[in-house]
């Protein structure tokens, strides 16, 4: 926006945001930049950091003695789904070197799995994470104090089978397209469903997922239109493949 001269200096808007946010006491934004897709997103999780149900719900960890900086790690991650060393940062105002040895504690603690390498690396809940201390299935425990459109998505997923819904749940913002594939895969074997139905399982734009994922895998024979004759049927709907390798997994769909 600088360099098309709509802002006046560069940065000094996000050191803005972040500044009056802290000072309200809400919880840190995050931003991503995708130059390859040419995507800036921005997340606001509008409530205060650490409300009295964050507190309720860390107690379940207090036997692990988890640091403020790694407690308001794990509220973030049990609100968006996922975290990496720049989101820590933000949320901690920490270094590079610190943010990547508490996430490789929480890590090691089995509270987080890691994925990606390098400069992609980044976290996700684990189901010990999901389920310690609440004695609930893996679902409904990452639903609770989930903001209300994501409480949807989750409560979406209860019409799936629990192992698909389970691996959907896994793949957050972040996943690698092999298990995305693999995810439609799972879903179209299940039933035919349009690409709309698809994309909302997953949480993605329709678009994108037809672009990206659908029509790529109808080419390549891993999945088939319920109207083969007419790609454009306003009833098209995609399954898998009967023919030719299951796909259960990213090694099969991949």
């Amino acid at each position: 926006m600088h360099e098309t001269r709509y802002a006046e200096a560069k940065g000094s808007g996000i050191r803005t945001i972040r500044d009056a946010m802290a000072q309200a006491n809400l919880t840190p934004p995050t931003f991503e930049s995708d130059r390859e897709k040419d995507c800036f997103v921005v997340t606001f999780l509008f409530h205060h950091f650490l409300n009295e149900d964050d507190v309720r719900w860390l107690g379940q960890f207090a036997e692990m003695e988890l640091s403020e900086d790694e407690q308001k790690a794990l509220v973030f991650v049990k609100e968006t789904g996922a975290i990496n060393n720049a989101a820590y940062r933000d949320i901690n105002r920490v270094e590079t070197l610190v943010a990547s040895s508490c996430l490789r504690r929480l890590r090691d603690l089995g509270l987080l799995e890691q994925k990606g390498k390098s400069v992609r690396t980044y976290y996700v809940p684990t189901v010990r994470m999901m389920e310690i201390g609440a004695g609930t299935p893996a679902l409904t425990s990452l639903a609770q104090g989930l903001t209300p459109a994501r409480r949807e998505k989750t409560q979406e997923l209860d019409e799936l089978p629990s192992a698909i819904a389970e691996n959907i749940v896994r793949l957050g913002k972040r996943a690698t397209p092999p298990k995305i594939r693999a995810a439609i895969c799972d879903l179209c074997a299940w039933k035919p469903l349009k690409a709309e139905q698809i994309a909302r399982y997953l949480g993605r734009k329709q678009i994108n997922v037809t672009r990206t994922y659908l029509a790529p895998m109808v080419r390549d024979g891993k999945l088939e239109y319920t109207f083969p004759d007419n790609p454009a049927h306003p009833q098209q709907a995609y399954r898998t493949r009967p023919k030719g390798k299951k796909c259960s997994g990213p090694a099969s769909c991949g």
